[in-house]
């Protein structure tokens, strides 16, 4: 606002038309981008950050599907009508500024823009957020040392460092089919059972972990459904390449899980009611191998009602999948991720209920529960196995009793439970576990042989095991990395050369903040070209 001031002081000091109105075009962009900032902030508790506007801002129906259930409310178009009346107002006070006006005029515009200078020096911070995510949207924008490169000092060090060895055991060789259940936004605070507090949303899904095992100290290694996905299917904690920021960055899987799994006769599936075209994960699906993927466009959801990235509800999804269950997928084992979006923001009900986050999670448990039964009915949970988790906390601000319980940590903490053949005793598994742990975990209970990286535990088993070190990207901010060694928290950020620890440094027995350089580095080559 302070700036907004000061462009329109500026004009009425040149008192030159044209620059006048070349100044209310920078006007008109700083307002647009703050409008546009404040509406994401409402819809998806996000910033507006200019790497996510090149990546996503280019699929305009995925995202008229998720901001026009807030623009049909009241409260939406009073955003977005004050919004507008910022940008043309700023436009045309800077484009129409009288000629120079007498210098004793100026002073009550000059004591206005150093009260708004004031007030913005003076605010202060939101506890129980990041105080980065309140930073105004040129701040947020301005720095980020992660873009900076490394140096040629840094290259010869990794070049010269071995990275620390791989863990390699003999597998169990288990015949076992696997679903692995990706629940958008299911988060800690949503259940009694993982997070001790007063909520009680998901009763059936925390039924479902009593009946198995669950895991009470889980980590999502990324923040987004993208980043859940790539943690989850290829091993890789999703931490952004230098130049790029795209899924196509994570093409190479630990293990080349999915072809992996083919070769030993397993039929590989993915299965969505939302649209595959969002951020190119159908090319992904296929570049890291699953053998066929199915979204919006399945016959089975023509008719349905629609919510964001057109997709239908979770019970259509769940009816698929036991359709092609019963129907479709023949005698072979099969591994077969689903992904829900009914919970994805604005929370859109699309069976004409009860609107909010609250009412959408009690319809996804309902459907988990419900499907949950069918496999049971089934026999599947004799000798197959069902993985529940979520892809990363909801799009919310952090909540006071979540901070009080779990620190800082609960932006990245999400519930994780496992049914069926898992090899675990029943009951909490103990430790620290994240969502690059899925494929060795897959790969030690189907395979001969599963290896791991330092930065991968084993989830399955009698003797699960945490990684020597977890990493996850910060939902705040994206020049920073989380992460957990031996049960402390620390973080990284990122800048080039001057990558350094806020705080401790954690020895996890090498030198983690080189190992992420190399995760880093190991993905700047970028997308690959359409």
């Amino acid at each position: 606002m302070a700036l907004l001031l000061s462009l329109f002081l500026l004009a009425r000091l040149l008192a030159v038309r044209f620059l006048a109105c070349t100044l209310a075009l920078v006007g008109a962009a700083l307002a647009l981008a703050f409008t546009l900032d404040v509406v994401l902030l409402q819809l998806l508790s996000r910033r507006l950050l200019l790497e996510d506007v090149f990546r996503y801002g280019g699929d305009v129906v995925a995202n008229l599907s998720v901001a026009w259930p807030l623009l049909l409310e009241p409260a939406g178009w009073a955003l977005l009508l004050a919004g507008l009346l910022l940008v043309l107002g700023a436009t045309l006070a800077i484009a129409m500024a009288p000629q120079r006006p007498r210098r004793h005029a100026m002073a009550p515009w000059l004591l206005v823009l150093a009260a708004a200078l004031g007030l913005a020096w003076a605010q202060g911070t939101t506890w129980y957020l990041n105080r980065h995510g309140f930073q105004n949207v040129l701040a947020l924008n301005s720095r980020d040392g992660r873009t900076r490169p490394y140096s040629e000092a840094t290259l010869l060090r990794l070049k010269a460092t071995p990275a620390p060895s791989l863990a390699c055991e003999a597998g169990r060789s288990q015949p076992a089919s696997v679903i692995v259940l990706v629940v958008e936004s299911l988060s800690l605070h949503h259940s009694a059972l993982f997070s001790g507090l007063d909520d009680n949303l998901t009763p059936n899904i925390d039924a479902l972990a009593r009946a198995g095992s669950w895991y009470p100290d889980f980590y999502a290694n990324g923040f987004s459904t993208e980043g859940g996905l790539v943690a989850l299917l290829t091993g890789d904690a999703p931490l952004s390449g230098i130049r790029y920021g795209t899924v196509m960055l994570f093409t190479r899987v630990h293990g080349d899980f999915h072809r992996w799994a083919a070769g030993l006769g397993r039929v590989t599936r993915f299965f969505t009611t939302g649209t595959l075209k969002f951020g190119r994960r159908d090319r992904w699906l296929q570049a890291i191998g699953v053998s066929q993927a199915e979204g919006d466009e399945h016959p089975a959801y023509a008719g349905l009602p629609r919510g964001a990235f057109n997709a239908a509800s979770d019970q259509a999804l769940f009816d698929r999948f036991l359709h092609w269950y019963d129907h479709e997928k023949g005698a072979e084992p099969f591994t077969a991720t689903l992904l829900t979006v009914g919970m994805h923001p604005p929370f859109v009900a699309l069976d004409g209920g009860a609107r909010g986050e609250a009412a959408a999670v009690r319809r996804m448990d309902q459907a988990v529960g419900e499907f949950a039964g069918h496999l049971r009915e089934r026999g599947f949970f004799n000798d197959n196995l069902l993985v529940v988790v979520g892809d990363h906390r909801v799009m919310s601000p952090l909540r006071r009793d979540e901070l009080a319980r779990f620190g800082p940590r609960a932006l990245v903490r999400v519930p994780a439970l496992v049914v069926g053949a898992s090899g675990l005793p029943p009951g909490p598994v103990a430790g620290d576990f994240q969502q690059v742990d899925l494929v060795p975990s897959l790969q030690y209970l189907l395979g001969t042989e599963s290896c791991r990286t330092a930065l991968q535990g084993r989830m399955f088993g009698p003797d699960p095991q945490p990684a020597r070190a977890q990493l996850f990207a910060d939902p705040m901010r994206y020049d920073q990395v989380l992460a957990r060694v031996a049960g402390r928290d620390y973080v990284l950020r990122l800048d080039g050369e001057d990558t350094h620890w806020r705080g401790d440094t954690p020895d996890p027995g090498f030198d983690l903040a080189l190992e992420v350089a190399r995760l880093r580095l190991g993905r700047e080559r970028g997308p690959p070209e359409p």
